[in-house]
């Protein structure tokens, strides 16, 4: 039997500084392993709202690594459902 969580979730505390760190990619997915290709499902209880945030991507990996740092902790906290697409971005010449 699925449990509903609280909405808005218990642990939800205010205001997160933004964390400029640069993490690469093998450390992102290490601390970020709960997520399986990109997609995430609280394991608890079943979600109020689901999530899928498309990122445009071309050029800029230091950019996309403090993004993916800073976004995924935060939408991880609200116990929600949530896949994360990074689409690169290619020039046609």
């Amino acid at each position: 039997m699925d449990v509903m969580g609280s909405f808005p979730p218990d642990n939800i505390n205010g205001y997160m500084p933004l964390n400029k760190q640069v993490l690469n990619m093998t450390i992102l997915n290490s601390i970020y392993s709960f997520m399986k290709d990109g997609h995430y499902r609280p394991p608890n209880c079943t979600a109020v709202q689901k999530v899928a945030i498309v990122v445009p991507y071309r050029d800029r990996q230091r950019q996309l690594q403090v993004f993916l740092n800073n976004v995924i902790p935060r939408i991880h906290q609200q116990q929600l459902e949530f896949v994360i697409y990074i689409i690169e971005q290619v020039r046609f010449l």
